[in-house]
């Protein structure tokens, strides 16, 4: 299952395209085949047709979707999921319930994988099939993790 996907946009007073390569906890900026190396803070340096350096951002809004910024305007790189595909994929974010910080940091690896498949896929059956399927097994580890851990450290007294 590729959950690698391609971004293409383009920026005012920038030659050339630019393209961003993102799979869930990954991501490689392009600029006309080059790759960018990210600046710190300020984000991907390019030149303008100026010849003068700028800088834009990458980054995941709310929605989890890729949002460029350049000179104060943010563009979304791509649409939001329907809410439904947010309900669905994101009950895995549950287990930040049954166990705080290790139930949460769980749950958002599965709603990241699952979101990603939904953005790629159209296939209704199958993004529900995805969707329990990680749901299961986010459910699934968290609970052999605890689990696991409960007899190596016993319970709290």
């Amino acid at each position: 299952m590729g959950l690698k996907q391609e971004l293409g946009f383009r920026l005012p007073d920038i030659e050339g395209d630019l393209k961003v390569i993102c799979a869930p906890f990954l991501m490689k900026v392009y600029h006309d085949g080059r790759k960018l190396k990210r600046n710190g803070r300020k984000g991907y340096e390019v030149t303008t047709v100026n010849g003068e350096k700028t800088h834009f951002k990458l980054t995941v809004d709310f929605t989890l979707s890729h949002v460029v910024e350049y000179r104060g305007v943010r563009t979304r790189l791509e649409s939001p999921l329907p809410t439904w595909e947010y309900i669905v994929g994101g009950i895995p974010i549950l287990l930040i319930l049954a166990g705080g910080l290790f139930g949460a940091v769980c749950g958002f690896i599965g709603v990241t994988y699952t979101y990603s498949f939904m953005r790629q896929h159209r296939n209704v059956p199958a993004k529900i099939g995805v969707a329990a399927l990680s749901t299961f097994l986010t459910f699934f580890v968290y609970f052999l993790c605890a689990g696991i851990l409960t007899l190596l450290f016993g319970t709290p007294k």
